[in-house]
């Protein structure tokens, strides 16, 4: 997996809350400092059927 950034913002986060990208959790591991936010924005994209999850 890679991490992108801008400055402090997680552009894999972004996209995951938006809608525009899901978490792959075979990769979670490598991840650990957003793991639990992937999952949490991951989540409510999905139940908010933003983007991708539509």
């Amino acid at each position: 997996m890679a991490k992108i950034s801008q400055g402090n913002r997680s552009i894999n986060l972004i996209m995951v809350q938006e809608g525009h990208a899901v978490v792959y959790h075979q990769f979670l591991n490598n991840c650990t400092d957003l793991k639990d936010s992937l999952l949490t924005a991951e989540n409510s994209a999905r139940s908010r059927k933003l983007a991708f999850w539509n």
